[in-house]
């Protein structure tokens, strides 16, 4: 997949302010620049995600819970947190019908795997590179500026195994 273009800037434009005696008291240069375009998109499934991340897909209902929990991208530290009470985890727990051990070992695992990472306890941020939540321009801040190279996917590891039909058949 090709990475997405860097903004590129249109204009700079400097003001300054000069007092009388011709001595510069402000200056303030103005850069107008754009972004790329949103990069065209295809669905990509929650399950698939986890596959490719090398976890069950037994998780999928957990990280979907998750997932409606993001806020969304732009604003402080970038957006798409995960705030997540312990209120929340028993609720997630009961609706789901699992332990809180099990939550706490998929939180983990979705850390490891850079799904999320960490913030602080309790709080996380969503790869912006699988999962994006509001307007583009704020989720390509997160992939290109704050967090270049940090929660980049990890490379996949697929699996898979060929059968002919005459082994099928035994």
């Amino acid at each position: 997949m090709a990475k997405p273009k860097t903004k590129q800037t249109i204009y700079e434009k400097t003001k300054e302010v000069v007092d009388v005696n011709g001595n510069v008291k402000l200056s303030q240069t103005v850069t107008k620049s754009i972004l790329p375009r949103e990069p065209e998109f295809v669905k990509i499934y929650l399950r698939t995600v986890l596959v490719i991340s090398d976890l069950p897909t037994t998780l999928h209902p957990v990280l979907l819970k998750l997932l409606e929990l993001m806020t969304y991208a732009g604003g402080k530290n970038g957006g798409q947190i995960i705030v997540i009470t312990q209120l929340q985890k028993k609720e997630i727990c009961e609706e789901l019908n699992i332990k809180p051990s099990t939550l706490a070992h998929a939180i983990t695992d979705f850390v490891k795997t850079g799904i999320l990472t960490r913030l602080e306890r309790s709080n996380y941020q969503v790869n912006p590179y699988y999962f994006g939540k509001g307007d583009w321009k704020d989720i390509y801040k997160l992939q290109e500026i704050e967090f270049r190279g940090t929660l980049s996917p990890k490379k996949p590891k697929f699996k898979a195994e060929f059968k002919t039909e005459d082994e099928n058949d035994e």
